[in-house]
């Protein structure tokens, strides 16, 4: 039941609000507030609505029609069947089976209800409470971003922009030479060419950045 209520309500304050009234409902209208024959005979038919009143009803048959229940009073009648008509309970004992399919049937109605509520009920929008200085802070943040915005597609007005389409360059075993440098062959060096890459394997793909950061990221 509570479930069903989270998912038909949806926010925090009208769950806890029908939520609340709920507790206090399903005990009245159950009978154990106010025994059914004590209640007026136009809310009689909210003891039948309760899911409350059937687990009553399933558990107080169970137990007084019991044996250790059965003691005869002077008044010719047993202790159980006594203490369930004061209470309004005296059903027979073939209610007791009543009471759980009612309990199971409630079970299904509440389910398959949640499960229509988070199919088609809207999800509430979030409602943040801030400060009026956070506020203005914000719109302060807000304006001064536009502004930037502002500037920055008036001074891009007289460059020039050049069609460009993003590649991905992908290189494997690549070599690379240069020159011997004079100061190693005065020193007895007899390679001619000095090899400053061997078998290279790698790749560039396009970055959304200046020719300086795209230095960096190769």
């Amino acid at each position: 039941m509570f479930r069903f209520l989270a998912s038909v309500c949806r926010t925090t304050g009208a769950v806890t609000l029908a939520g609340s009234m709920a507790i206090p409902l399903g005990l009245l209208f159950g009978g154990f507030i106010i025994p059914r024959p004590s209640m007026p005979t136009l809310l009689k038919w909210g003891f039948w609505v309760s899911p409350i009143t059937y687990g009553q009803i399933g558990l107080a048959v169970n137990e007084f029609h019991a044996p250790r229940w059965q003691k005869i009073l002077s008044t010719n009648t047993t202790i159980g069947h006594q203490t369930l008509v004061d209470r309004g309970l005296d059903f027979n004992e073939y209610f007791f089976w009543i009471s759980l399919g009612s309990l199971f049937g409630f079970t299904l109605i509440f389910n398959v209800g949640f499960i229509l509520a988070l199919t088609f009920l809207n999800a509430p929008g979030s409602r943040a409470i801030i400060s009026s200085e956070k506020l203005s802070e914000i719109q302060g943040s807000e304006k001064l971003r536009n502004t930037e915005s502002i500037n920055d597609r008036s001074k891009d007005r007289g460059r020039m922009v050049l069609p460009f389409e993003p590649v991905s360059v992908v290189f494997q075993d690549v070599q690379y030479y240069v020159e011997t440098p004079l100061e190693m062959i005065e020193r007895g060096s007899s390679q001619k060419k000095l090899q400053l890459l061997c078998d290279i394997t790698g790749a560039f793909r396009p970055v959304q950045h200046g020719k300086t950061q795209m230095n960096k990221q190769y």
